[in-house]
């Protein structure tokens, strides 16, 4: 019998051993994300900080009944408001945000690591944990700003949703709205998701209720996410309606996404304090679909989507303000391609075929937001709107890496079996590394995580 290469160890072993793991890793993740934000956020007037700052202040002050802004959604000021000393001053409360934000970050990460272990093979799991850790939040922990909850509220509303186009039932769909409810608090951003799950929703009860010629019994369950959804932001709702006169009232999609620059946002809307109150213009110049589709052709629409999508794509590859997460979503999608097209007659279709609404709303929920940042483009842009992204991504691309696996775990190659699987994680692992190690010596303290 030939002995074996590696001891094997005991479960007392194993786990003093992920605990080991997991003290350097977190150890360098706290380290990277403190240097950034000593190193680089030196200012609240970096980004809209100092936006946040302002919010959760008048919340406490107001004890929490001042809820008056058109900009930024209410939840994570809330939050931070919880620690504002009326008596201190603004770069203490900076100070503080930003720790707490950096603990935030830390809760995420292991609600995250939670997830992907449960549902991905561990080195799948660990690779794609560490990528977020140290190419993603890393950079966005140490910010007085909104994006690492919001990152993870609409990462767990996308999985809700996802089960729920799966097995749908009550309690699912009652989450489901609890869960996408707090994310537009976080930020307006996730309606879109909610719409389109919504519309999926429909037409797959719409194919069943042909196919069988029956009632679907859990048409219901949909309904319910978006009862629930409504009646937990509903008190923010009426409060938006009674001081802006409109219930959905944000400036970036009622007004500014309908602006060809960010001179005319200042020069518009803007200029008559759209953020405490509808502004008092005439009513021919108050930006909305209608008037950009009269003064615009399909040229001039064509444009500027084909732009917001070039300039999205060198400011997340080519641009030396790149954290480095591009290459690994690079990386697993060309490895994921690569696999469906292995897959595609022995488990691919198949799984299409059982699943076609999910495929569907997933290629829908990435299509529609990657168009709609681009869209964006023109008034701003940066990291933080198409990481939004992220998590979902890679979630469907482990996803579709774990099915196959499971059902083929080895390919033929060179006249031998090869678990690709494992081989491909060993080899991005060994990247990572490298990578980790030039991170943390010198981009996080050269790269900015803002914006």
């Amino acid at each position: 019998m030939m002995p074996t290469l590696f001891p094997k160890f005991s479960t007392r072993q194993r786990r003093v051993g992920y605990a080991i793991l997991t003290v350097v890793v977190l150890s360098l993740y706290l380290y990277g994300a403190i240097a950034q934000s000593v190193e680089k956020n030196t200012s609240p007037r970096l980004i809209d900080q100092s936006s946040y700052m302002d919010y959760a202040k008048k919340l406490r002050e107001s004890t929490f009944s001042d809820f008056r802004n058109g900009n930024q959604m209410p939840l994570y000021p809330l939050i931070q408001s919880l620690h504002y000393a009326p008596n201190g001053s603004d770069l203490e409360f900076f100070r503080r945000g930003r720790w707490l934000n950096i603990g935030l970050s830390v809760l995420v990460l292991a609600g995250v690591a939670w997830i992907l272990f449960r549902r991905f093979p561990p080195l799948l799991a660990l690779n794609l944990q560490l990528i977020s850790m140290f190419t993603v939040f890393m950079f966005r922990a140490g910010y007085f700003q909104v994006e690492v909850l919001y990152y993870f509220l609409t990462f767990i509303s996308f999985l809700l949703m996802l089960r729920m186009l799966v097995a749908p039932t009550r309690k699912l769909a009652i989450w489901t709205g609890v869960i996408t409810g707090l994310a537009y608090l976080a930020k307006a951003s996730v309606l879109p998701a909610l719409v389109l799950f919504v519309g999926w929703y429909v037409v797959q009860w719409g194919y069943e209720f042909w196919k069988n010629r029956a009632t679907p019994a859990y048409l219901k369950n949909g309904l319910l996410v978006g009862l629930v959804f409504l009646i937990l932001i509903s008190p923010f709702l009426i409060y938006m309606r009674i001081h802006f006169g409109h219930w959905f009232y944000n400036v970036n999609t009622t007004f500014y996404v309908w602006y060809d620059s960010w001179d005319e946002v200042r020069y518009g809307t803007r200029k008559y304090q759209d953020v405490t109150q509808y502004p008092n213009m005439p009513a021919d110049e108050i930006p909305s679909m209608s008037k950009y589709l009269r003064e615009h052709t399909a040229e001039d629409i064509v444009y500027r989507i084909n732009s917001g999508l070039i300039k999205s794509f060198d400011r997340h590859t080519l641009c030396p303000c790149a954290y480095g997460y591009a290459k690994y979503i690079q990386l697993y999608g060309v490895f994921t391609l690569w696999a469906c097209v292995v897959f595609w007659h022995t488990h691919l279709k198949a799984l299409l075929k059982k699943y076609w609404v999910v495929a569907l709303f997933c290629l829908s929920y990435f299509g529609a937001y990657a168009l709609l940042y681009a869209w964006y483009v023109p008034i701003a842009m940066g990291h933080r709107f198409m990481l939004a992204m992220f998590l979902p991504f890679m979630f469907v691309i482990g996803g579709l890496l774990t099915y196959f696996h499971r059902r083929q775990p080895t390919v033929q190659a060179f006249g031998r079996p090869i678990a690709w699987l494992h081989l491909f994680n060993l080899i991005t692992l060994a990247i990572l590394l490298v990578d980790v190690v030039d991170i943390l010596t010198d981009r996080i303290l050269h790269i900015s995580g803002a914006g």
